[in-house]
């Protein structure tokens, strides 16, 4: 009842996205406006969809991060130098929350859309980029790609954090996870190759919170919290 009172509270202009939390390749996921007409009959969870994202000629996008976790006692990340930039296939636009090839990356749902062996201006055909191809986008709109994988960084640190206190030790074995925007956290089997960076430890502190959880404190001074769950 909290959630859906938080919820009227924010006003008619709050959009919402729901997934179910058993399924992959953004089957079962849908977006609404009025938190009151939600319906489901699983496991799902309902996020504030993000209405206003950044777009690249009008089309939705994220991004899949590779990681490698060498250890989480003491953590020890290490992120993959490519990876891949996913699209949606048609333009963006609130006026039609129900067409998925508007709200969508997913590669498994856009396949199948109308447009998706079309050039698209600046996308070009389907709707994959590589992270390389993504980088040269940014140098030439004048983005400080520095200050963007700084945050990355961070995300993939707090967001391993909030599970590194549930997973046994192992010290003969690495997991590999797939990063997906700011969302989602897969396993990921698909083997890569190349080069992988190092997150640098020296880029944050722990600090003792209460009996389930600790603080994260960066380089500025500010400090994260994150809960064991």
């Amino acid at each position: 009842l909290s959630v859906v009172d938080d919820a009227l509270w924010l006003g008619p202009s709050v959009y919402w996205i729901c997934k179910p939390v058993d399924l992959s390749r953004g089957r079962g996921i849908f977006i609404f406006e009025d938190i009151k007409d939600l319906v489901y009959d699983c496991s799902v969870i309902v996020q504030r969809y993000i209405s206003s994202p950044l777009l690249i000629s009008g089309y939705k996008f994220d991004l899949r991060i590779y990681v490698c976790v060498k250890s989480f006692h003491p953590l020890t990340v290490y992120i993959h130098q490519e990876g891949l930039v996913r699209f949606a296939t048609e333009k963006y636009s609130l006026s039609s929350l129900k067409n998925l090839y508007a709200h969508l990356t997913n590669t498994s749902i856009n396949k199948f859309g109308p447009f998706y062996k079309t050039q698209k201006e600046r996308v070009g055909q389907g709707c994959k980029w590589t992270l390389s191809k993504f980088r040269h986008f940014l140098h030439s709109q004048d983005i400080n790609q520095l200050l963007l994988w700084q945050r990355i960084n961070n995300i993939v640190t707090l967001t391993l954090l909030t599970i590194a206190p549930s997973v046994p030790s192992c010290p003969n074995c690495v997991e590999l996870f797939a990063i997906v925007g700011e969302e989602s956290l897969w396993l990921s089997s698909r083997d890569t190759i190349g080069r992988w960076e190092k997150v640098p430890q020296s880029q944050l502190s722990l600090q003792p919170s209460t009996s389930r959880g600790f603080m994260v404190e960066w380089p500025d001074g500010s400090l994260s919290s994150v809960q064991d769950t």
